[in-house]
């Protein structure tokens, strides 16, 4: 069973830090989740927003991670859009360059954002955008996904659409 491993005890192999800030310790446990699954990972932290805790923590968390970091650039994957994680994350990103914020963190997105920052080409940039390919695509109905491929109701024409025959 693999582990995530905090990035100060490994040299820095990524370009961009990650950040997972949620509400009470989803952070932690999505991490521990993708390290079952991915095995070992550097430079991407868990911040926890827990009760009596304020915007304000959460900003220095961030700004605390983000300074021990050697990365340009930083990805913070959060919980909920709207959510202190989230309104704390875009007042960060507001106040630097190379910081960017995706809500709605899960695990089929942690997996490929962490998947791909491995890589030497890695931008902040194609990181979002694999973000929300991933965390998207990863929300399946089984029902829906087991649905024969006929046509499906958005793409079938209306009855009086169809052109009349000719004789």
């Amino acid at each position: 069973m693999g582990h995530y491993t905090p990035c100060h005890e490994h040299e820095r192999t990524t370009m961009v830090t990650i950040i997972v800030a949620a509400h009470g310790e989803s952070a932690p446990a999505l991490l521990k989740t993708a390290g079952m699954i991915l095995g070992n990972f550097e430079n991407v932290h868990p911040v926890t927003f827990l009760p009596g805790q304020g915007p304000e923590d959460l900003i220095e968390e961030y700004t605390r991670i983000v300074e021990a970091s050697e990365a340009e650039e930083t990805l913070l994957l959060v919980d909920l859009f709207g959510g202190s994680p989230y309104n704390a994350g875009a007042q960060f990103a507001a106040t630097r360059e190379g910081v960017d914020v995706v809500s709605g963190v899960n695990v089929p997105m942690l997996i490929e954002v962490i998947s791909s920052a491995g890589r030497k080409n890695a931008t902040l940039k194609s990181l979002v955008a694999k973000a929300h390919k991933a965390g998207t695509k990863g929300i399946r109905s089984f029902q829906e996904a087991n649905q024969p491929v006929a046509t499906k109701p958005a793409e079938a024409k209306p009855a009086e659409a169809k052109p009349a025959e000719t004789k």
